[in-house]
């Protein structure tokens, strides 16, 4: 992609003229990524939280019907009256008044589907209890980069149109898949880079698209993440600027500009190294992660 591409050297950080205390900034950054995934969040929680609400209400319903019909049966068989052929015609009639039989067809689909709205929302709030954990910072932890992704991309899903896709092609195996990292600020690189590609996309094409992610294991000491988006992409004349603190193209309710700034600062402190490739406004973007493989024994 040659003569669009965008690859801060490795002092280039201290060109930024960042301010001193960069530690603020990052977390100024985390806070507003956050901020904005929780204003989001709320309306994928309030979604099974809906049907919930209704599906509760109609097994209420289904209860009495159930407890109507199971009490009827119950009088039928201690009253122990001769005329059986009468009372098994009230049972058929009640049955069908009471529609027992869909009941019964529909109260474990309810039921299911109860168990999966749960689930989707205790997933999201516990994603987003990871990434938004405070902590020590300066802590390094031994990370597999396929797990962190899958945290965030799991938290993003909400954020996809409904031909919008992420496609994942992990070629690195376990023993070469960790490096050795901060959790929370790991998190927020793919937060901040995946919310790019996705608003990329949406500026493009707000009904399909597609991103990619992959990593690559070079000479066993690399390793490598790219994530891939067919979106608007980056003109010639802002390619040389998208690493600057504030600089972004974006409305002022998506974001503070300072993504790929702080994105750029926690890579470099990991010991690895962030490029972005573009052919122009329009192609699409690329972004490169490269990290120092930690390297493990299964």
């Amino acid at each position: 992609m040659g003569k669009n591409d965008n690859i801060p050297s490795k002092n280039w950080i201290d060109e930024l003229d960042l301010p001193a205390r960069s530690q603020e900034l990052i977390q100024l950054e985390k806070l507003s990524s956050v901020g904005l995934l929780i204003a989001e969040i709320a309306h994928e929680v309030n979604n099974p939280i809906s049907f919930l609400l209704s599906n509760t209400e109609t097994g209420k319903d289904y209860f009495k019907s159930l407890v109507e019909y199971v009490n009827f049966i119950e009088n039928v068989i201690f009253q122990k009256k001769d005329s059986s052929n009468l009372h098994i015609s009230q049972i058929k009639k009640l049955r069908n008044r009471l529609k027992i039989d869909f009941i019964l067809d529909d109260l474990p689909k309810l039921l299911d589907s109860n168990l999966k709205g749960l689930s989707r929302v205790r997933d999201v709030v516990s994603d987003l209890v990871v990434v938004s954990r405070s902590g020590d910072e300066s802590k390094h932890n031994l990370i597999d980069i396929h797990e962190s992704i899958d945290l965030v991309v799991n938290l993003l899903k909400h954020k996809l149109s409904k031909n919008m896709n992420i496609v994942k092609e992990y070629s690195v195996s376990p023993e070469y898949s960790k490096v050795l990292a901060n959790p929370s600020k790991l998190d927020q690189i793919w937060v901040n880079l995946l919310l790019n590609a996705i608003q990329a996309i949406e500026e493009k094409n707000p009904s399909s698209g597609t991103i990619t992610i992959n990593t690559i294991s070079e000479k066993d000491t690399i390793l490598k993440v790219e994530i891939i988006d067919d979106g608007i992409g980056i003109s010639s004349d802002n390619k040389h600027k998208i690493f600057h603190p504030f600089f972004t193209t974006k409305a002022p309710t998506k974001g503070t500009g300072l993504g790929l700034s702080i994105c750029l600062r926690i890579v470099q402190e990991i010991g690895g190294a962030i490029g972005v490739f573009s052919e122009g406004e329009g192609k699409g973007t690329k972004v490169v992660v490269s990290f120092p493989i930690t390297r493990t024994k299964e």
